[in-house]
């Protein structure tokens, strides 16, 4: 049994998403802008930059180690009680239900802290965000739940959002602009 995804577009993926986090690290190193009325909250596109980069690097890590099914093992052995008594289907459905709601509610937030920042931030923001669905479609399949679709929908879900995460990147800042007094 091999770990990880060792197809054609499994080591593009890994590829990209290292790619990925070092275009985000290097822009992260670039800007040390505060966010618009995020400030006050320690925001900055610095900081933001590296959250960025620090989650395509997992992503990456976890495309060919495949983490998640270790983490779906010390789940099983956690909830076994549950299991033993019928309750397997209930420990899915609040796995899956927990984790839409945290993909939800954690891309909402994202968008709304970078909702004024530079265009750049946003799209590679968005890429993230844009991730959530096909981390929820691999959880239902990894989960057993009933989901339909083909490997192609798999390798876009995934492939497109990296792609905006690097092109957000990579994007040229626009030149900072001085006011007042020259």
């Amino acid at each position: 049994m091999s770990a990880g995804d060792d197809s054609f577009f499994g080591w593009l993926q890994f590829g990209l998403y290292l790619l990925a986090a070092w275009a985000c690290w290097r822009r992260s190193r670039r800007v040390s802008l505060p966010l618009a009325r995020a400030q006050a909250r320690g925001y900055s596109e610095h900081r933001v930059w590296l959250f960025l980069a620090s989650v395509c690097f997992a992503l990456g890590l976890n495309k060919q180690l495949d983490l998640q099914t270790l983490a779906y093992g010390w789940l099983k052995a956690v909830a076994g009680e549950i299991h033993d008594y019928g309750g397997k289907g209930l420990v899915r459905t609040v796995v899956f239900l927990g984790a839409g709601v945290f993909v939800l509610a954690s891309g909402a937030y994202g968008l709304a802290v970078v909702r004024r920042a530079s265009w750049s931030l946003r799209c590679a923001t968005a890429g993230l965000v844009l991730l959530g669905p096909f981390a929820l479609l691999r959880l239902a399949r990894f989960s057993r739940v009933s989901v339909e679709s083909g490997e192609l929908l798999d390798v876009l879900l995934e492939l497109l959002p990296t792609l905006c995460v690097l092109g957000g990147a990579l994007w040229p800042p626009k030149p900072v602009t001085r006011t007042g007094r020259s």
